[in-house]
């Protein structure tokens, strides 16, 4: 997402406004990098690299705000939102049940967390094509 705002930025002549973005999240990035990966490890770094793009995505997106009309979609992204969170709660419960100890646990870990992220967001794609389809229908 923080691409095509970027390279919107830059179509509209202000690529400065995209690099001061890439920069503030770079720094970000590296400062909370530095500050999480000795007691977090991985884990630290995920978490350094997931704010990072987040900012640098918030920026891209208040920076082109200012130029064009941006609609977000926030009702057809509580759907995925609400569906992950569902199959991260699923994921901790089969936690508990199974040991993650093996390269077999980990696949059927993810294999469970597709088919239940799967499973509840299935239902709203195809009620929302379903509507479109019958929408596009009596349009023409």
């Amino acid at each position: 997402v923080h691409v095509v705002l970027g390279r919107s930025l830059s179509a509209l002549d202000h690529p400065n406004l995209a690099a001061r973005a890439t920069l503030v999240s770079l720094a970000l990035n590296v400062s909370l990098s530095l500050a999480l990966i000795p007691s977090l490890d991985i884990l630290g770094a995920a978490i350094a690299t997931t704010a990072s793009f987040s900012v640098n995505t918030a920026l891209h997106s208040y920076y082109l705000r200012r130029y064009v009309t941006i609609s977000f979609p926030t009702v057809e992204l509580l759907y995925p939102l609400a569906a992950s969170s569902v199959m991260a709660l699923a994921l901790m419960a089969a936690s508990r049940l199974v040991a993650l100890d093996s390269l077999l646990a980990l696949f059927s870990f993810v294999g469970l967390g597709a088919v239940v992220y799967a499973l509840l967001l299935l239902p709203t794609r195809l009620s929302s094509e379903l509507v479109g389809l019958f929408r596009t229908k009596t349009d023409a």
